[in-house]
């Protein structure tokens, strides 16, 4: 069950990073596509080990494989979540004040 829960994140985080490069610059789609080619690797590398973990062998390097992917996707989400910082104002409260000129208070 873990594997296809890990498959479904995968799957789910393409489209997250697939919608987010298509509406950003340059080197962020690069980096997306860099993101994607390391998360493919790991889950190969990963799927390559099923075979051992239904037969209940040990299973070298797994633990490592699994990591690359989920510190991939969230090295990823954190440079997302800064490039929209960085783009949107600098700051949290630029942000709303742009959304709501009127709400805010000096």
């Amino acid at each position: 069950m873990h594997m296809v829960d890990t498959f479904l994140l995968i799957l789910l985080m393409f489209l997250f990073i697939g919608f987010a490069a298509a509406g950003s610059g340059r080197a962020f789609r690069w980096y997306s596509i860099l993101t994607v080619a390391t998360i493919l690797v790991g889950a190969v590398l990963s799927g390559m080990q099923i075979p051992r973990i239904d037969s209940h062998l040990p299973t070298p390097g797994l633990g490592v494989y699994e990591r690359l992917n989920i510190y991939s996707m969230l090295l990823w989400v954190a440079v997302f979540a800064m490039s929209l910082h960085r783009t949107r104002g600098g700051s949290a409260r630029g942000v709303a004040e742009q959304a709501h000129p009127a709400d805010s208070t000096p």
